[in-house]
């Protein structure tokens, strides 16, 4: 009764093995080339036949690691140049330091006045001026702003009596907030500014 058993058993030998084992290696191989496959970008050939597939999945990425190593390059140029440029600034303090603004302003006409800054490097400070003038009551005509240059503002000023005094106070009391606007309320004595009326 134990022959019939046995007999009616699989082998377990060597043969049952070797065919898992093939099985299992070929799963695991599909699983591979699908893993490698779906690397690739779409393209317009869908049919390609398995080894060439597999040269041109190799082929891209050999490209993407050439384009890897040509960024980490460029990264660190662009990091041993800034490098470069901070010490230079530190070495050379005289031509980089930065000056104040400072502040003109030139009569151009009875009603028109330009004001000119120097020297102004935040365009929100600029817009804060142009603001302020509205809040004084000034139109502002044009405008022109240049990072670290020269910034301009044109505005005009409609006054029916006492032209000259007029402008003259309110340039004086404009010029003031700017100043505050710019340099803060205790600016003191070191600021520069013009006033041409």
């Amino acid at each position: 009764m134990e022959r019939r058993m046995k007999s009616k058993l699989p082998p377990a030998g060597p043969k049952m093995e070797r065919k898992y084992v093939e099985k299992n290696r070929r799963n695991y191989m599909k699983n591979l080339y699908n893993q490698l496959h779906s690397l690739l970008p779409a393209s317009k050939e869908t049919v390609m036949v398995v080894p060439d597939q597999i040269d041109a999945a190799v082929k891209y990425i050999e490209t993407l690691k050439m384009n890897l190593d040509k960024n980490k390059k460029h990264l660190e140029e662009l990091k041993m140049g800034l490098k470069r440029a901070q010490s230079q600034n530190q070495t050379e303090p005289g031509p980089t330091t930065k000056s104040p603004p400072q502040i003109e302003f030139h009569q151009m006409g009875p009603n028109m006045v330009v004001v000119l800054i120097t020297s102004l490097n935040n365009i929100a400070t600029f817009n804060n001026i142009i603001r302020l003038c509205y809040v004084e009551g000034v139109e502002v005509v044009s405008t022109r702003f240049e990072l670290n240059g020269n910034s301009t503002l044109q505005i005009s000023h409609q006054t029916k009596s006492n032209r000259s005094s007029t402008m003259e106070f309110i340039g004086t009391t404009l010029c003031d907030k700017m100043k505050d606007l710019i340099y803060g309320p205790s600016h003191g004595n070191d600021v520069e500014f013009q006033l041409h009326l």
